[in-house]
Parts: structure tokens; C-alpha cells; sequence
């Protein structure tokens, strides 16, 4: 059984993936934001979360929140990795490769 902070990221999450899908990128970014919730939720949702953000984030033309949210994903989940599907977009590829590149890299002293 799901906690209470997990069953309402995750329905945060199906009310943004509507939103996604009809093109509402706005709307996605701000139910997301506005979810206390998925800070509190698995590792696996959070990362759900970051990533509708990203991809939202990129396709608003908000280009540093857009890797701010592929960074967030790749420190939940170092392993991450964007589907092939995915990969190739133009914008959100890029970031998460960047994200991958920077969270891969040593640590500066």
C-alpha cells in the first residue's frame, strides 16, 4: 500500500501527463512545482517528476530550468537514462546528456 505523499505525487504526476499530452506544458510545470508532495515520495516518482518538469521546462523555451530539472534527475538517479525514443529530441536530449556529463565529473575542491 502506497503512503499518503506517494499516492498524491503520483496523482499529481497522471494529472500532468494528461496535461503533457494535450500540450499544456504550462499547466504541467505548475502542478508539478506546486506538489509538496513529491518531495516526500520514492525515489522512482520524484524522478518521474523531474523529468515531465525537464521535458516541460525545454519545450517553454526555459532553457536553464530545463537543465536544472535533467541535473535533479541525474542526482536522484545517477543510472538514468533517457529511452532511444527520447534521447534524440533536440532540446531535452542534449540536456540530459549534459546532466549525465556533469554529475559523472569529479567533484571540484
Amino acid at each position: 500500500m502506497l503512503n499518503s505523499m506517494e499516492q498524491r505525487a503520483q496523482a499529481a504526476i497522471a494529472e500532468a501527463d494528461k496535461q503533457f499530452a494535450a500540450g499544456d506544458f504550462k499547466a504541467v510545470i505548475g502542478s508539478l512545482t506546486s506538489s509538496k508532495a513529491i518531495d516526500f515520495a520514492s525515489t522512482a516518482t520524484q524522478v518521474q517528476a523531474h523529468k515531465l518538469l525537464a521535458f516541460s521546462y525545454c519545450l517553454t523555451k526555459k532553457t536553464a530550468l530545463c537543465y536544472a530539472q535533467a541535473q535533479r534527475v541525474m542526482q536522484l538517479d545517477p543510472a538514468f537514462q533517457l529511452p532511444e525514443a527520447e534521447r534524440s529530441h533536440p532540446t531535452w536530449g542534449p540536456a540530459f546528456d549534459a546532466a549525465r556529463k556533469r554529475a559523472a565529473a569529479p567533484a571540484k575542491s
